[in-house]
């Protein structure tokens, strides 16, 4: 009984580690078609390998090290950095804690330094790709630390032998740099003082803070409702603002 579960738990390790590869293999076929479109040059990051021995006929002996990079990093066109890790599982779910805490800790870096970070993320032949922000607050966006394809709906993206991890929404993002607020602006918002609130509301409109904060060069989306807030109450100005709400 215990060799048949062995051998099972074998044949299905060999499964996974096969669907794996293809799912990166797939990716790979992107990088390669964003490349000869001069899209973007995204490429795999090399295992980091470390050679402990050698022989005079070739041979050696290695093993690899802790990772720290990201699986795949490179440059959309417009200048932007963008890094993913990829991740894929035979079951119905993606946990939160594939990834290790230094992937998590890698990502939430090149995210503060403006990289377009993200997890590429394989359901069985479901694809999508999760903005980091998204990813990190699994909790709070779902209620739980794990996500299925049906919560991952509106980061799917289409798969035709390769999986094509959707350069053109972001390089829309890559606007922000045109967008940003005059400094003056961007200085007055730093003096003021702040407040911190926790708020829950839809994987929806957090997404569209994320966006809104990308194309606006806000460093938080507290800035971002900040913004929108000011621009309400301007609007409202010299309106029965009592009047307004009974609407």
């Amino acid at each position: 009984m215990i060799d048949n579960q062995r051998a099972a738990l074998r044949y299905q390790n060999k499964v996974n580690n096969a669907q794996g590869h293809f799912f990166e293999s797939a990716i790979k076929a992107a990088c390669a078609l964003y490349s000869d479109r001069e899209r973007a040059d995204v490429d795999k990051t090399p295992e980091p390998f470390r050679v402990l021995e050698k022989s005079r006929d070739g041979k050696f002996k290695g093993r690899f090290t802790a990772r720290a990079q990201p699986d795949f990093q490179g440059t959309l066109d417009g200048g932007r950095s963008i890094v993913f890790e990829a991740k894929y599982t035979t079951t119905d779910r993606l946990k939160w804690d594939v990834l290790t805490q230094e992937q998590r800790d890698t990502l939430e870096r090149h995210a503060r330094r403006g990289a377009l970070a993200a997890v590429c993320g394989g359901i069985g032949n479901e694809f999508f790709f999760v903005p980091w922000t998204v990813w990190r607050d699994m909790k709070e966006h779902f209620g739980r630390k794990y996500v299925t394809a049906a919560d991952l709906e509106q980061w799917r993206v289409r798969f035709n032998g390769a999986v094509l991890f959707s350069i053109r929404r972001q390089r829309q993002m890559c606007i922000r740099d045109r967008l940003r607020p005059p400094r003056k602006e961007r200085d007055t918002m730093k003096k003021q003082h702040t407040q911190k609130m926790t708020v829950r509301v839809t994987a929806q409109t957090a997404y569209n803070l994320e966006r809104l904060m990308l194309m606006s060069g806000q460093k938080t989306p507290g800035r971002v409702v900040d913004k929108l807030v000011r621009e309400k109450m301007l609007a409202l100005r010299g309106r029965n603002i009592e009047t307004e709400e009974t609407k």
